[in-house]
């Protein structure tokens, strides 16, 4: 898994994109996109709780706001960051996480 997370991103922009996400507070305010995913499920009108899979999770931020709005579902976090997936945890204690790449999709559970 980390050879093919490499090709990705180069360690520069790895460190770069790291720094730009630890150190934001993404919690505090909705983001439209975020919104609009919400309205998406919502409109399924869903009877049965649903799994959430969001790949480059980052932080966790749109399974915070899903998890506000949908507590009844189960959402998994993917990122090859492990600094965002512990980050990610403490934000979002009822959701899981693990580091993972688009990369390596054959080994998610």
């Amino acid at each position: 898994m980390g050879r093919e997370r490499n090709m990705i991103l180069p360690q520069g922009r790895r460190d770069a994109y790291d720094e730009i996400y630890l150190n934001e507070n993404y919690f505090k305010n909705e983001k439209e996109i975020h919104k609009f995913v919400g309205n998406l499920i919502a409109e399924e009108n869903r009877k049965t709780p649903c799994k959430v899979l969001d790949i480059g999770c980052a932080v966790g931020e749109r399974i915070h706001y899903l998890q506000q709005r949908f507590p009844q579902f189960s959402y998994l976090g993917i990122d090859y960051s492990e600094a965002m997936i512990d980050k990610a945890r403490k934000s979002n204690p009822h959701a899981k996480f693990q580091n993972g790449s688009i990369l390596d999709l054959e080994s998610l559970p």
